[in-house]
């Protein structure tokens, strides 16, 4: 008896990841710094997202998926000397409750889950300028930027979206995972996609940006 496929998860999660989306292939008018992103540090601003979460269970070969609304609240934080900014990320939703640590060191931004105090987890490591082509190696995963373009979201159309790759293998354990980002609005589009080979459980998770305010 063939054993059962249990990839059609990850070839979605594979074709998402590897380009599907309506952005187009441009150049910087000039490159990216840390300094344009200070969306990411100013205390106050809100974005909503709805997130959806795909998992299969290769066991019971089936699929699940959860939807939430999540918003995320910038906050200040104190510490960590060794950042020239830091904040935190509180995020809330119906199923999600978590806390990320947004921190700048020089030319790199780091994106920190604090799962695990005093030691938390690094999630994503951005370093600038950024432009089309450059690649790095920040953790365990390896970047490119491979895409600057308009992206449609559901309040319009942004132009000169930059698209970050992230990939990473640690074991059995694997994952590829897309930031789309603009200097405007920070995060856009996110999309997650992880899995262990043979194991019972994959998933693939889509962040969408719904709105975005900044408490004055």
């Amino acid at each position: 008896m063939n054993r059962p496929k249990y990839g059609v998860l990850l070839v979605l999660v594979v074709i998402t990841l590897l380009g599907c989306d309506n952005s187009t292939n441009a150049i910087f008018k000039n490159p990216i710094d840390p300094e344009d992103f200070q969306v990411f540090f100013q205390p106050g601003t809100t974005w909503s997202y709805v997130v959806s979460d795909t998992a299969y269970n290769g066991y019971t070969h089936s699929f699940s998926v959860q939807w939430d609304t999540v918003k995320i609240v910038v906050e200040p934080i104190k510490g960590w000397d060794q950042c020239d900014q830091i904040v935190k990320w509180v995020i809330s939703g119906r199923t999600m409750q978590n806390t990320w640590v947004i921190c700048q060191k020089t030319d790199s931004v780091l994106f920190f889950q604090r799962v695990n105090e005093p030691h938390p987890t690094l999630m994503a490591g951005f370093v600038f300028p950024l432009q089309p082509g450059m690649t790095w190696h920040q953790g365990i995963a390896d970047y490119q930027v491979d895409r600057a373009g308009p992206l449609e979201v559901p309040f319009g159309t942004v132009a000169e979206v930059i698209r970050i790759r992230q990939k990473f293998r640690i074991g059995n354990s694997f994952g590829a995972d897309l930031f789309f980002l603009h200097p405007e609005f920070g995060i856009l589009r996110y999309y997650q996609g992880t899995g262990v080979t043979l194991s019972e459980i994959n998933h693939f998770v889509s962040w969408e940006l719904l709105s975005k305010s900044i408490k004055e």
